[in-house]
């Protein structure tokens, strides 16, 4: 695992396995919290949580989502994509074989990947000044979305998109601020 992976998780806290030192022989995963007794459910809650380790590890693992970014907007951009792998996960639920469960969720995590690469070209691109540019990765950054979020995600309208743009400005010196409210498009437009 990556220095990037471990200055992560360190900011996420959360912690990996002693060096060597693994559940299956594969890489050390993350360490989950101890669930509370109220989410000790069996079986099912295990399945789930094992397929959430494996996405967290897997974002975890590839350096390139995150690399442009700072540790603090990185952090937000992994916050994000942890969350989107949960929700992606728990739709598995009724699919009791790992097998298929990977293959119903791999284009929706494969959109997340695509989205965190896009999200590191927006932030770039609004800190440059570059209208053309920014709008552009803000269109893939929502056709990700789309594919993520799924039918019942509406995305902002042309108008809806240039406001939000143009709202940025203000916040070009943080890009942990730009990648939360970027968040908050999305997650407002889904919950609405």
């Amino acid at each position: 695992m990556g220095k990037l992976g471990d200055r992560l998780r360190s900011l996420l806290g959360r912690k990996t396995l002693p060096a060597g030192e693994s559940e299956s022989g594969e890489a050390p995963p993350v360490e989950q919290p101890a669930p509370s007794p109220q989410q000790q459910t069996g079986p099912l809650e295990e399945m789930l949580q094992r397929r959430v380790r494996r996405i967290s590890e897997s974002f975890f693992e590839n350096e390139s989502l995150t690399a442009n970014l700072e540790d603090s907007a990185a952090k937000e951009l992994l916050d994000w994509a942890l969350s989107l792998g949960h929700r992606i996960a728990q739709g598995t639920a009724d699919v009791e074989d790992d097998e298929q469960a990977d293959e119903a969720m791999y284009p929706r995590l494969r959109a997340v990947r695509r989205m965190m690469r896009n999200v590191n070209q927006w932030v770039a691109s609004q800190q440059e000044g570059d209208r053309e540019n920014s709008s552009e990765a803000l269109n893939r950054i929502i056709e990700q979305a789309q594919l993520i979020y799924g039918h019942a995600f509406k995305p902002p309208s042309e108008e809806q998109r240039a406001r939000f743009l143009q709202t940025q400005s203000e916040f070009l010196d943080s890009p942990p601020r730009l990648i939360a409210n970027l968040r908050q498009l999305f997650t407002a437009a889904d919950d609405a």
